[in-house]
């Protein structure tokens, strides 16, 4: 074996060497960050369930589940639970039965719910959320002269129906 390819076999190793080193430096940054966001979600959840264990053992009686829902402090928890986490963008407590009847949430407005336009053109008219967007719109279903018709609103502009 000549020199020139013992240093070329070299250089291919120590290339090699380096790589190697490098991703196992990546792969043990990535599992770093993976578990930190595993624990900051695993804390989140032991904060929730330590204040609902508080609350239902200093409970002095089981309310109907309607009026449960209607408690401001439960919103409260619900919003502080969604501000707390990046990866929840809205939490919907539904009823079993179908039609699901959305029963509390942390959001106004739902797809497939009924809700009254407020103002414009079209003030008073009953209409379907079909679609929701990230910059506080709406687009609706209308039914004007017996023919059904997409509309975008504010969310602003709508209360339920």
């Amino acid at each position: 074996m000549t020199l020139q390819t013992k240093l070329t076999l070299g250089s291919v190793l120590l290339a090699t060497l380096i790589v190697t080193l490098v991703s196992a430096v990546d792969l043990g940054n990535l599992m770093q960050v993976q578990f930190t966001s595993t624990l900051d979600r695993a804390e989140l959840v032991k904060g929730v369930a330590t204040e609902a264990v508080k609350d239902t053992l200093n409970r002095p009686r089981q309310p109907v589940m309607r009026e449960a829902l209607q408690d401001p402090g439960l919103t409260e928890r619900l919003l502080k639970l969604v501000g707390q986490s990046k990866s929840i963008s809205e939490i919907l407590i539904v009823a079993q039965p179908p039609p699901e009847i959305v029963l509390a949430s942390t959001v106004t407005e739902h797809l497939g719910q009924q809700v009254q336009i407020a103002g414009g053109p079209f003030d008073g008219i009953v209409a379907t959320i079909i679609e929701m967007d990230e910059k506080d719109r709406l687009v609706v279903l209308l039914q004007l002269m017996n023919r059904p018709i997409k509309v975008k609103v504010n969310s602003g502009a709508v209360m339920p129906a």
